[in-house]
């Protein structure tokens, strides 16, 4: 699952970094390095979140607890992804009790998602085993129409199935080049959610973590 946000306070002994405030211009040269969050969820402003750049160039560096990368995938002509094993499809929330009622099921972190301003009905959808029939897992986008960024919000399974995390990213991609010139995304550090970004051709090497703004000693 992505995190859209990591409360401060989790990382003892961090400085608060001043905020910066960026122009949507600036943001979408470099967005994963400039803001550790969306634009749109941070306003353009960097302030409670401590920053580690070129973590993907081989050097040897301690990630703290609770850090996560910012990736970015430039969008073009994006193909349509094939699978033996899953199918995927839009979830129709508005229309559709059975899609509300499997939404409902993935819990509040799925609600929230679909109640942000940002919700786009086009980049809500599920992905389904072949064979069964069953859910492994839905994929739910934002997209910002003034910054013209898309990212990955919540990519929900109920079982880690790395075939299906596949397909649903790639599916979104899909989606997502009919809206923007590219899509970022937040994963933990090393985790399996990463891999799969990676895979799909998402790349950078800029960590955040939240400051402690508790009123720690620092360093």
């Amino acid at each position: 699952m992505i995190k859209k946000v990591i409360a401060p306070g989790t990382l003892p002994g961090l400085l608060q970094k001043k905020s910066k405030k960026l122009s949507p211009d600036d943001y979408v040269i470099e967005p994963c390095g400039l803001l550790p969050l969306p634009y749109a969820l941070c306003g353009g402003e960097e302030t409670g979140y401590e920053h580690i750049a070129g973590a993907d160039r081989g050097a040897p560096i301690a990630i703290p607890e609770g850090a996560y990368y910012r990736l970015c995938r430039r969008l073009g002509d994006m193909e349509r992804v094939k699978s033996d094993t899953h199918s995927v499809r839009q979830l129709f929330l508005t229309e559709d009790m059975d899609d509300r009622v499997l939404l409902a099921s993935l819990g509040a972190s799925a609600k929230e998602a679909v109640a942000s301003p940002y919700y786009c009905d086009k980049l809500c959808i599920a992905v389904h085993n072949r064979a069964t029939g069953d859910c492994a897992g839905v994929g739910i986008g934002c997209f910002d129409a003034e910054v013209g960024e898309v990212w990955l919000d919540k990519l929900l399974m109920p079982v880690h199935n790395g075939a299906a995390l596949e397909l649903m990213i790639g599916e979104l991609l899909r989606r997502a080049a009919a809206l923007s010139g590219f899509a970022t995304a937040c994963a933990p550090c090393r985790s399996p959610l990463e891999n799969a970004l990676r895979k799909k051709g998402f790349t950078g090497g800029d960590i955040w973590c939240a400051c402690d703004v508790s009123g720690g000693d620092g360093i």
